[in-house]
């Protein structure tokens, strides 16, 4: 039973060199966070259309926009899930980043062509704000955690060149 958590900690996230598993919170929020801010964006125009249109403008092909909102549902279940789970892999930071990218540039250029209304400037900030935290958390996970108090070696019980100390014998 070497590879278990000790109680209390997480099995989800990889363990650091300088101590056991700790949960990274930013990286849990970003997730939650983005799959809700998707969840609530792609199910909008598939339950109230009219609604959805007379915010953003009329649209001829009603099938797209709804294929297009389920899909987005569907990358922000995904990201809850992993949120929830607590389980933020390398693919989770992929699909949340490469969504907001993808949302964020397509917005500009749409906008920037005056094909979409500027009300999709709205949005474009909104994916810049989950690039910018999905950096920060792909920071935050990559950083290693200094190992707790009760993890420190006891005072005086060795430094690297001494015999015995944090090297090992000599």
């Amino acid at each position: 039973m070497l590879n278990q958590p000790l109680e209390g900690e997480s099995d989800a996230l990889p363990a650091d060199s300088a101590g056991p598993r700790r949960k990274r919170t930013l990286p849990i929020f970003a997730a939650f966070g983005h799959g809700f801010f998707c969840l609530v964006a792609g199910l909008w125009p598939v339950v109230d259309l009219p609604a959805f249109q007379a915010v953003t403008g009329q649209k001829p092909d009603h099938w797209l926009i709804t294929v297009a909102g389920l899909l987005l549902a569907g990358i922000g279940s995904s990201l809850i899930i992993a949120a929830i789970r607590r389980d933020i892999a390398f693919e989770v930071f992929a699909l949340g980043i490469f969504t907001a990218l993808a949302l964020g540039v397509t917005d500009l250029i749409f906008v920037i062509e005056r094909i979409i209304p500027a009300v999709y400037l709205l949005d474009a900030v909104a994916e810049s704000l989950f690039v910018t935290l999905w950096v920060f958390a792909i920071r935050d996970l990559r950083r290693p955690r200094r190992p707790a108090a009760s993890q420190l070696p006891p005072p005086g019980a060795g430094t690297l060149t001494e015999p015995g100390g944090m090297d090992g014998p000599k």
